[in-house]
């Protein structure tokens, strides 16, 4: 809130602020009396009460714009922003002070009006530069204008983010132009950075480019904002593409950690076709991969058994050690025992 009531209560607000007493007139006896009523009603957060003490006094003496001011400053304390307005203004029809400026400042704030509020309690501390409370809302009103303006920048950031995400979407979908949507992702990804889903559409882009390392880091970043299937399932399928075809037991790997990734993605979203999808691919490579390694794991161990009969060690332990490379069995492990024994390292061999 841009005013505070505390800054109200009994040791800023005095019942004779301002007043003017006559003891040769009752009107102004009972509207003073009526004043201190009102003040008292606001110290006990009794606005209603307040409004009604403050509308009598106006009744008896309409021209003191003080009772206005209090009045305003009651209907303030209870949210009615309109009616504290147009107190202000009755004030200061009958009277130029800060008061008046200070509180149609604060209720214009209220209204996120903040402009106006600023242009308002700028003109009270025209004519009283050490006034409290006018200082006192005009920070809040600045400190206000600036988050205002903030949420207007991140709207209208999101906004055009969200613009460059559709186009994105619209150049995998129609135009199988991956190129152009990585760089549509860019943009909404440098305007809002704390949207995982703009990391996980970049992502799919580069997949589709086979650009498998970006798509990795992608995900990871995206997982960084917010745990979802998505990235899981994307960073998997990544996973399953990077260095394919290259060193078979790196591969199995990765596929491994593939596969926990997807089964975190299915975790999260038990129906996510895509997840679903890639995970029958996965499940179909890494039986090829297995079928794969097996072969070549019963391959390099026949040709160390060849080497060791023939006396060939060291091509014998070389077979060994790439067999193990691939995965450890007892065949391979054996083998090599063997062909140390025969080479008279006894230590290494057990």
């Amino acid at each position: 809130a841009i005013v505070n009531i505390n800054d109200y209560h009994s040791n800023n607000v005095t019942i004779n602020d301002h007043a003017t007493q006559s003891e040769e007139s009752t009107k102004l006896d009972a509207s003073t009396a009526l004043k201190a009523k009102g003040i008292a009603h606001i110290q006990q957060n009794k606005y209603k009460a307040a409004v009604l003490c403050f509308t009598k006094a106006i009744s008896l003496v309409p021209t003191n714009y003080i009772f206005y001011n209090y009045r305003a400053l009651a209907y303030l304390a209870s949210r009615d922003t309109e009616s504290a307005i147009k107190d202000c203004d009755s004030s200061l029809a009958i009277k130029e002070n800060p008061k008046a400026y200070s509180r149609k400042a604060s209720a214009l704030g209220e209204s996120q009006q903040y402009s106006d509020g600023l242009e308002c309690v700028l003109k009270a501390l025209l004519i009283a530069p050490d006034d409290k409370e006018a200082l006192n809302v005009k920070v809040g009103l600045m400190q206000a204008h600036a988050q205002q303006a903030r949420e207007e920048k991140e709207k209208a950031e999101q906004e055009e983010a969200e613009r460059y995400r559709q186009e994105g979407t619209k150049q995998i979908q129609t135009q199988s132009d991956f190129k152009a949507a990585v760089f549509s992702y860019t943009k909404a990804i440098s305007l809002v950075k704390s949207n995982s889903v703009y990391f996980n559409n970049r992502a799919l882009a580069y997949l589709r480019q086979g650009e498998f390392e970006r798509a990795i880091s992608d995900c990871d970043s995206s997982l960084d904002i917010k745990e979802n299937p998505k990235a899981y399932c994307r960073r998997a399928a990544a996973l399953a593409g990077l260095n394919q075809g290259q060193d078979p037991s790196q591969h199995q790997n990765q596929l491994i950690q593939a596969l926990g990734d997807v089964d975190k993605a299915l975790l999260l979203a038990p129906e996510d076709k895509e997840a679903l999808n890639v995970r029958v691919g996965l499940l179909e490579a890494k039986a090829q991969y297995d079928q794969l390694a097996n072969d070549s794991i019963k391959k390099l161990n026949e040709s160390a058994d060849g080497h060791l009969v023939a006396a060939e060690y060291d091509q014998a332990i070389s077979d060994c050690d790439a067999s193990l490379a691939i995965r450890g069995t007892v065949m391979a492990y054996s083998l090599k025992g063997a062909v140390l024994t025969e080479m008279g390292q006894l230590t290494e061999a057990f």
